[in-house]
């Protein structure tokens, strides 16, 4: 039985469920937009949210959490210096949620998963500055 049991498992196990989080927030952060099914968006979520969160007490603690996740400290060092002094003074409600449209083969509801300030992610920044 499945009592209590919240978790969205996407249709994987445990390992690969987690690497396709890990990469969707990934691309998030970089690209500041991403297009995804409702159910991944969903899961992803409070993944990003709780990222941004524990990064943002600028403490070690939070990188070390974000580089448990991503193993690469240069991406977790552009996340604490690019990405979060645009939400310093938000407390939450950081992604968007938009509906788009339903994808043609399976009848997915297909959503657009977006950073709230619309400045992009990391990527965009870089190529901006040059």
């Amino acid at each position: 039985m499945r009592h209590r049991k919240k978790k969205q498992q996407l249709g994987r196990d445990y390992d690969h469920r987690r690497s396709v989080k890990k990469n969707l927030v990934r691309s998030l952060f970089l690209h500041g937009r991403i297009e995804t099914t409702l159910t991944k968006a969903k899961a992803i979520i409070p993944l990003a949210e709780r990222i941004i969160a524990r990064i943002k007490k600028n403490n070690l603690s939070g990188r070390r959490y974000a580089f448990s996740l991503f193993n690469d400290q240069e991406f977790v060092n552009q996340i604490a210096t690019q990405l979060l002094p645009r939400f310093k003074d938000n407390q939450g409600g950081i992604i968007r949620l938009r509906r788009i449209k339903r994808r043609k083969g399976d009848n997915a509801l297909l959503v657009a998963l977006e950073l709230v300030d619309k400045k992009g992610g990391i990527k965009k920044e870089k190529e901006e500055k040059k």
